[in-house]
């Protein structure tokens, strides 16, 4: 198994995104599950560790949180990437902050 801690770049995740429908990093997803033909669980957290978006498709979070309220600037949130792989899954972890 392999594990990264802080592995945004070896998935080309941003550490920052801003839902504010500007039409600029409205949405958050690692750009290499947007192409990744193997089975995978993306998660995203808030900092008390809820899960507040989880996907095991390439659909990207918009920053909408439970009970319709959205991600504000300054919040900062937790995603794992597992992406299961021939010899054992791969997990990825970082902190995304909306701006």
């Amino acid at each position: 198994h392999r594990v990264e801690v802080g592995g945004r770049f070896g998935l080309g995740a941003s550490a920052r995104f801003s839902p504010n429908g500007d039409g600029r990093y409205d949405q958050f997803l690692p750009r290499k599950l947007l192409r990744e033909d193997r089975p995978f669980v993306f998660r995203v957290q808030d900092m008390d560790g809820h899960v507040v978006y989880e996907t095991t498709r390439p659909e990207p979070w918009d920053g909408q949180l439970p009970g319709s309220l959205k991600a504000q600037q300054g919040d900062q949130f937790a995603w794992t990437a597992v992406i299961q792989g021939t010899s054992g899954p791969a997990y990825y972890s970082d902190v995304i902050q909306v701006e």
